[in-house]
């Protein structure tokens, strides 16, 4: 599980800017620390690796989602960062792009398991190392599938709908002040505002 999970409000429930802000920052903090995962793993790696059928591939699977979730920090933070600068087009589209490269990824974790895990091992002793290494990528990934949520949130914040009228003003006083010459060249012309002629 995520720290985004504890985010109050949820990401369906989220209203305000700040709140989605909330939502980014805990995604950039859970995929930082799985990556302070993922570097701990490798390590268990190197030290158990005469127990393990490959360490090479291990090793590159670990170092690959290393790269991988080191992108995806970056790309989240410039969305937060960029928040109050107006371009919101291609904050969403990198939001959406994390989505796919993250279901992209996905298919590497299978792959893994299903070569490395998830048959007879020759030391059963690294199943939980190797259990971990895949429990741990998914679980963020997973996470990550909620981005185009937050992309519909920050279009809907920052674009509201079109075409949506607004209220005329209760009173004048939003009109600009006349001095006298322009008050009586208005009374004169029948009260139109403009002044032109024809």
């Amino acid at each position: 599980m995520t720290g985004r999970s504890q985010v109050v409000p949820d990401l369906e429930s989220v209203s305000a800017m700040d709140h989605l802000a909330a939502h980014l920052e805990a995604w950039h903090s859970d995929v930082q620390s799985t990556i302070e995962t993922l570097v701990a793993l490798q390590a268990q790696v190197d030290t158990r690796s005469t127990k393990l059928e490959s360490p090479r591939a291990a090793l590159e699977y670990l170092d690959g989602f290393q790269r991988f979730f080191e992108r995806a920090c970056a790309d989240l933070r410039g969305v937060q960062n960029g928040l109050g600068e107006g371009r919101r087009e291609d904050q969403i589209a990198t939001l959406h792009r994390l989505t796919e490269a993250a279901a992209v990824e996905e298919r590497r974790v299978v792959a893994f398991r299903d070569k490395w895990i998830n048959k007879p091992l020759p030391y059963e002793e690294v199943r939980p190392l190797l259990t971990q290494m895949a429990t741990c990528v998914t679980d963020q990934l997973t996470d990550l599938h909620e981005l185009p949520l937050a992309a519909a949130k920050l279009a809907e914040l920052e674009f509201p709908v079109q075409g949506a009228a607004q209220a005329p003003p209760d009173d004048d006083h939003s009109r600009p002040a006349l001095d006298r010459r322009a008050l009586f060249t208005r009374i004169w012309r029948g009260g139109r505002d403009d002044e032109s002629s024809t």
